[in-house]
């Protein structure tokens, strides 16, 4: 705690309520719908992350056909159901990243770059998951001062239940906002928007979480299920890949 005096009473506030929650104790959370396809939430809140426009994004599939890449870019079929159910989420990010990252032209860019969003690893929070039975695999990061919001991939190790947040995405949602909040760069702001691609075997749904004003507000679309594949359900692929490289936006200071 005294390290923590040194921070912006709002920070501390914010953290302290993170801490709770990651230690099991009970903190104050209200739930909501969040449209899948605008990314509006029922809760008569802010939208925090714009979904990429779904016709732009076709129109970007067919220019770089990642899925005619040299280095191969994997789909989601075949599937494997003797894989646990974190393996095949991994598999379905791995579909999803490729989709974005790669180019039928190997040595042109995919769709993510020219988009802000890049890859990265926060090794607070990837530490903590590396001995536990879901991970995150991934966050995206603007590296802007001005945009604290950050997204990432859940592997859900428990099938996901409609409107209800699972143990490990509120733990995501904590620990990654108590991450960013300690970092001097964005403490200015007040809230810290995450987004989670939260996948549990082949379903996957979009779980969004903050803390604001000492409690956690976790919002969530329906579950989408690709054990088909991508290609059978194509407009729910092309929109989870929006989501993947939205526009943050709302106010968080």
């Amino acid at each position: 705690m005294a390290a923590l005096s040194k921070h912006p009473a709002h920070v501390v506030a914010t953290v302290e309520l993170v801490q709770k929650g990651i230690r099991n104790k009970a903190i104050k959370m209200t739930t909501s719908h969040l449209d899948f396809y605008s990314g509006k939430p029922d809760d008569n809140g802010q939208v925090f992350l714009e979904p990429f426009p779904a016709a732009e994004m076709r129109h970007l599939m067919d220019q770089k056909r990642p899925w005619l890449a040299p280095r191969g870019c994997p789909s989601i079929l075949p599937t494997d159901e003797h894989l646990d159910s974190c393996w095949q989420a991994r598999h379905l990010w791995n579909a999803l990243r490729c989709y974005l990252k790669f180019n039928q032209d190997d040595l042109a860019p995919g769709i993510l770059e020219g988009t802000g969003w890049d890859f990265y690893m926060d090794e607070r929070v990837g530490r903590l998951t590396d001995t536990w039975p879901w991970k995150v695999e991934s966050f995206l990061d603007r590296f802007d001062s001005a945009k604290p919001h950050v997204i990432c991939f859940l592997s859900n190790h428990k099938p996901l239940t409609d409107m209800v947040p699972s143990t490990v995405e509120i733990r995501t949602i904590l620990y990654t906002v108590g991450s960013r909040m300690v970092d001097k760069k964005y403490q200015h702001h007040r809230i810290v928007p995450i987004t989670i691609i939260s996948a549990a075997g082949y379903s996957l749904r979009i779980t969004q979480g903050f803390v604001d004003q000492d409690q956690l507000f976790v919002r969530m679309t329906s579950i989408f299920d690709f054990t088909a594949g991508e290609h059978e359900r194509w407009d729910d692929f092309i929109q989870a890949l929006c989501w993947i490289v939205g526009k943050p936006v709302g106010i968080t200071v």
